[in-house]
């Protein structure tokens, strides 16, 4: 028995269609990769900017150098000007852990600080640290893997001798406590690092990670000068020493430090056994502790009783330096003599491992005919040098060394003190390295312990090619022409002027010497320098006073430049637009370019209403942890952007996180190199509010800038944000006060390009030439980003919205639909005759316990009718082998021609009024057929639809489906049962009306899914169709990921085939919600929103991605807020789940599942969405996919139904 074939519904048997598609796609993926190409070239181009270099504009006002600063200047630029390295508080912990893996080594243990009381393993390789002077700050972070011990000096006697106080340099001095730490602690990192981390800290941090044991040293120091009577009022007490000693091991202890350093300067002799019995007392505290207790010793002093010292220290240090010094004739500051006179008396009373060699390496400039002497450190020396040097001959300038004393001296000449006196002489001296190289090796046949340098910062750079602890096995065949070159690169910025605008006008040149060795005793005996090693020169501009005084730097001008970072973000740059328009006062915006590129009308906004448009980097990296290329592309891509939507270029930037205008570490610097680099100018700022921090009010950013201008007045810059962090509400609240505030004080606002004196033509070059057709393209390419960008995010918030309003709206009717289903009556004496008809194909594994359970059925009138579809396995042969006599029972066989077509020949051939259709594999409850067929009753009723559940529930998939069989297929057939608009009887469990099955021309071989087609053309004829939750059929589930795949793809495909067949129907109301509810969420929520979630998720991947681990401090609060609707939907969706198991009585537990289910089919959906949509297109004849069954379905032990119709019959029930 057969019937005519028919043709599948998208087969295209000429093929033409898939031609004609391929051939456009091929064009359409030509032209995106040709657009995307040229796009790319256009941002790797880099743009030609115009030549804007300060050191050519600017005049004789800034062409002198800067002198060296004295540690109290440097305190005030220090509290005037802190970097700010982690501008965003929401900064995620993985990309600092990033910028530890490129830039830090990792930490390393600290050893035992002493094997044990009074001994220490060398080599010693000590350094004191300065915490007030930046330059020993980077010194040390260069040179801290080449240190065994880091000596801070951070701690200092109080006047009155009873006490310690911890001093940061920055803030007021802290006494120390004996209970609580007070010192300095490792900087924050993540959300928790809002401000910048003092000197101490990264210190701190810099020698924990390299494994470097840390001695607070402790000063009877103030005022810049040594005190002994503060040392005398504690010597003379014991109870001020035990009080201090006490204060001492709380500070050490508390803070996880090594030891002490004790540098008390006196040269009172009655204080030597006090000061013998403060160090015996001090060691008898530490030494049980295992912690070190270290000496600083002035050698020209009977203050010291170094044999006693000896036994009770670790070690001393003797300070061979300052032989020459302030108060003293100009002078060697360490002659080689001298040296080696005051070392032999210093270890005729200390042994060799007691002792670590205190070594000087800095300057001093002494005029002629005074004692007064400026400090100088080796940097600050050669650039005195350099600077005076004559050209074409002469002395003046010259470094050489002074065959007596074996130290470097060089002479100079100042202008006049008095108009038409003599030029003044000034006579620098100085320790280098080769100073440092001679001592060492006088030393060595005394074995010392090690050696300390004085001080981290001022030090000659080649010393440590021979000073460090990896070089000191070497030490004694180091080749002194090392030292020819001297290599500035590592660290060191001079400045020359002031204001924010900076500008490089030098880079670091090594340096040359030539160098004379004795090659009897290997000491350096003739050093003279041919080229002097030169540092960054920074020149700074603005509208300040550049003149040298108490007035350098400060803004007698009282001119203000309003200067905004990060946007623009729709919600805050259009209100600070406004305020400033209200009150006619320019201002410059330092753009982040995906802000832009996202918001190009803001941009267009600024420049039209006379803003000014900076870059500030198009992803907000930290600059100094990524590559030169990235840097370069960063910038290159903001600046399209500003071109495409102005038609201008720009050339100002400022760095993400790095806008200080002094820059003096390395990482504060990098970003000014960059700029440099590709023709900008670096815009620094001086005021800073830190209006981006966390919970700071708007009074207070007023206070922080009004403040300023009242106090330190540096610069002109203000930095405030117009975007970045959840809000900058306060900003703007803050912005009208500020320019009241400013404009009550006498200031007047002015833009970036006043600031650098240059026309705003020439800061802001129009793009010309070759280049607007460059700009215009990148203007498109830009705009087409932004609106595609911007349409899927709106496409992911529609399907969110739309998901939870599905998830809403089914709920409700699922729950409605359950009550009315336990309300519903049935005539008991309704019972027609019943046919089941099983297509089979290939099933002698399941066939016949599928056919026992039906024998099984507690329904009187039913026969089963087995139609083999030319299986290959005997399936006929089994059925008939144990039910060939069963008076119930007919097996018949056909040709393989399809399910549609075997389940046509059963119904034909069958007796029954009702047809009940299934899968050879399910298994029907004992009153489940009873429960299909009551409801036929109604003559209005032409199918029924049953429910189904996975049966072998036996591994992680299968439990999934199982979870999906419940809280999908049956909860949605619920709830479009109560509207009549049910779209698939499935064929594991479902009973038909014969005449309507006959009237709707029967199963349909077009589709894939042929339950679904019989159920739409049934439900288009006028029959009503329900389903009854209490029939249950256990079906065997695909139980590998393959198998189920191509299951899905069979429903997703014949699905697609459904609607398209019926797609008359959609939107007819003569179809009521089957047509204007059912079919148009098939289309949009199966066919159209999976799809195209592989683009929208790829969408929000990416962003996620980008904003984690590419732009982390760039603000990205759309992610954040898509995650939130994202985790909105999971709620709803998790809560209609639990509905769903709920009404269908099952075990809760298997709801943990949903989301890693969900997460998993999402997967499946779209490869078997994709591929029915691209085979459709294609046009293939597509077959069954059908996979072998294992037989594997259980049904679990008689229970309760989850949903009792009352009025059920009697005998019904009995049976």
């Amino acid at each position: 028995m057969s019937e005519s074939p028919q043709t599948p519904i998208f087969f295209d048997e000429s093929r033409r269609r898939w031609g004609a598609l391929s051939r456009l796609a091929v064009l359409v993926s030509l032209l995106c990769a040709v657009a995307g190409c040229a796009f790319l070239v256009s941002i790797v181009l880099s743009p030609q900017l115009p030549a804007l270099s300060l050191a050519r504009t600017l005049g004789l006002a800034h062409a002198g150098a800067a002198p060296a600063r004295t540690p109290a200047e440097a305190r005030r630029r220090q509290e005037a000007h802190y970097v700010i390295t982690q501008n965003q508080p929401l900064q995620d912990a993985t990309q600092k852990l990033a910028a530890v893996i490129q830039h830090e080594n990792a930490p390393q243990p600290i050893p035992p600080a002493a094997i044990s009381p009074g001994h220490v393993a060398g080599p010693v390789r000590a350094a004191f640290f300065i915490n007030y002077e930046k330059d020993s700050l980077d010194s040390l972070a260069q040179h801290i893997s080449q240190t065994t011990h880091l000596m801070p000096a951070w701690l200092y006697l109080t006047p009155d001798g009873g006490g310690v106080t911890y001093n940061d340099s920055i803030n007021a001095p802290v006494p120390l406590s004996d209970t609580a730490y007070v010192g300095p602690v490792e900087p924050p990192t993540g959300a928790e690092a809002v401000t910048a981390p003092s000197n101490d800290a990264v210190a701190l941090q810099l020698a924990c990670r390299h494994g470097v044991a840390i001695l607070p040293v402790v000063q009877n120091a103030g005022d810049d000068d040594f005190h002994a009577d503060w040392l005398h009022r504690l010597l003379s007490s014991p109870a001020r020493r035990a009080a201090v000693i006490q204060q001492l091991k709380a500070f050490v202890t508390l803070g996880r430090y090594q030891g002490i350093n004790i540098d008390f300067e006196t040269d009172q002799s009655q204080d030597r056994a006090g000061l013998t019995a403060f160090m015996a007392e001090l060691a008898a505290a530490f030494h049980p502790a295992g912690l070190l207790v270290t000496q600083n010793v002035q050698l020209d002093s009977d203050a010291y009783d170094l044999p006693t010292l000896a036994r009770v220290d670790d070690f001393l240090v003797p300070m061979l330096y300052d032989q020459h010094a302030a108060g003293d004739p100009s002078g060697p500051i360490a002659a080689q003599g001298w040296f080696a006179q005051e070392l032999a008396q210093f270890m005729a009373q200390v042994p060799g491992n007691k002792a670590v060699l205190g070594l000087g390496n800095y300057g001093y400039d002494w005029a002629q005919g005074s004692t007064d002497a400026a400090d100088l450190d080796f940097a600050g020396a050669m650039q005195t040098a350099q600077e005076n040097r004559v050209a074409g001959g002469g002395d003046d300038g010259v470094v050489q060394l002074d065959a007596a004393s074996l130290n470097p001296y060089f002479v100079y000449y100042d202008d006049p003190q008095r108009p038409g006196g003599p030029e003044v002489k000034h006579t620098v001296w100085l320790e280098d390295a080769t100073t440092t190289l001679n001592e060492m090796r006088a030393a060595a046949h005394y074995h010392p312990l090690g050696a300390a340098l004085w001080r981290l910062g001022s030090e000659d750079p080649s010393l440590w090619s021979f000073f460090g602890k990896d070089s000191a096995p070497a030490l004694p065949r180091f080749d002194p022409q090392q030292l020819r070159q001297v290599d500035y690169s590592g660290f060191g910025v001079q400045f020359r002027g002031y204001g924010d605008v900076l500008d490089v006008v030098q880079r670091p040149t090594p340096g040359l010497r030539a160098i004379g060795v004795d090659g009897k005793t290997g000491l350096v005996t003739a050093e003279r320098f041919l080229r002097y090693p030169s540092q960054y020169v920074v020149r700074r501009t603005g509208l300040v006073d550049q003149q040298e005084g108490d007035y350098a730097g400060k803004n007698t001008s009282k001119a203000i430049a309003l200067t905004f970072d990060d946007g623009p973000d729709p919600r805050w740059t259009p209100q600070i637009l406004d305020i400033l328009r209200r009150y006619h006062v320019p201002a410059t915006f330092f753009v982040v370019g995906e802000n832009a590129q996202a918001h190009p009308g803001l941009i267009q906004r600024e420049w039209n209403e006379g803003m000014e448009i900076g870059n500030h980097s198009f992803t907000h990296p930290e600059m100094e942890m990524i590559s030169p290329l990235r840097t370069k592309l960063e910038l290159d891509a903001t600046q399209r952007v500003i071109e495409a939507m102005t038609g201008h270029m720009t050339t100002l930037f400022r760095a993400p996180n790095r806008a200080d205008s002094e820059p003096s570490t390395l990482a504060d610097f990098q970003p000014v190199l960059d700029a440099d680099d590709l023709g900008y100018l670096f815009i620094g700022e001086s005021n800073d509010p830190t209006d981006w921090l966390p919970g700071i009010t708007a009074s207070q950013i007023v206070s922080s800038v009004l403040g300023y201008v009242d106090t330190k007045n540096d610069g002109n810059c203000v930095l405030l944000h117009d975007a970045g962090g959840d809000t900058r509400a306060e900003t703007v609240k803050a912005l009208p006060q500020i320019i009241e505030g400013l404009e009550r004080r006498g200031y007047h606002f002015v833009t970036v390009s006043q600031l650098i004196g240059r026309p705003k033509s020439e800061v802001f070059p129009v793009v010309t030439g070759a280049q607007r057709w460059t700009v215009g393209f990148d203007r498109l390419m830009f705009n087409m980003a932004y609106w595609t960008g911007n349409s899927f995010g709106l496409l992911f918030l529609l399907a969110i919205i739309l998901g939870i309003g599905r998830i809403a709206v089914m709920g409700t009717l699922a729950a409605l639909q359950a009550r009315r289903e336990r309300a519903r009556t049935f005539d008991s004496a309704y019972a027609p005759p019943v046919s089941v008809v099983i297509a089979a194909y290939n099933e002698a594994k399941v066939i016949n316990k599928t056919v026992a359970t039906l024998l099984a059925s507690d329904y009187p009138d039913l026969d089963i009718v087995v139609v083999d579809d030319g299986s290959k396995d005997g399936t006929a042969s089994v059925v008939r082998d144990a039910y060939g006599e069963h008076p119930r029972v007919t097996v018949m066989e056909k040709e393989n021609g399809g399910k549609a077509s075997a389940l046509n020949v059963g119904i034909k051939s069958c007796r029954g009024e009702i047809i009940v259709a299934l899968d050879a594999d399910t298994h029907f409850a004992p009153e489940t057929v009873s429960r299909l067929v009551r409801h036929f009753a109604d003559p209005a009723i032409g199918a029924v639809s049953g429910n189904v559940k996975v049966g072998n529930r036996n591994n992680l998939l299968t439990i999934w489906q199982a979870v999906e069989y419940i809280t999908s297929q049956n909860f949605d057939r619920r709830a479009f049962d109560l509207l009549n608009c049910i779209t698939v009887v499935p064929g594991a469990v479902g009973a038909w009306r014969k005449d309507a099955v006959i009237l709707a021309g029967l199963y349909s071989s077009q589709t894939l899914a042929e339950d679904t087609d019989l159920t739409f053309k049934i439900r288009k004829l006028g029959y009503r169709i329900v389903t009854d939750n209490a029939a249950l059929a256990y079906t065997e589930a695909p139980d590998t990921l393959r198998n189920l795949a191509k299951q899905r793809f069979r429903w997703a495909f014949g699905t697609l085939q459904c609607l398209w067949k019926h797609r008359d129907a959609l939107g007819r109301p003569r179809y009521g919600a089957f047509g204007l509810v059912a079919l148009p969420s098939l289309w949009v929520y199966q066919i159209a929103f999976q799809a195209l979630a592989p683009v929208v998720d790829l969408t929000i991947a990416w962003s996620l991605f980008y904003g984690k681990f590419i732009a982390p401090t760039a603000g990205h609060q759309d992610a954040a807020m898509l995650l939130g609707y994202w985790a909105l939907f999971s709620t709803v969706e998790l809560a209609g789940a639990w509905l769903a198991f709920r009404l269908d009585r099952e075990d809760r537990s298997l709801l943990g599942w949903l989301l890693l289910q969900r997460f998993v089919y999402r997967q499946l959906m779209y490869y078997v969405i994709v591929k029915s949509l691209l085979v459709a297109l294609r046009g293939s004849l597509v077959g069954w996919g059908k996979f072998e069954r294992r037989g594997t379905v259980q049904q679990p032990a008689p229970a309760a139904p989850p949903a009792q119709p009352r009025d059920e019959p009697d005998a019904l029930a009995a049976k």
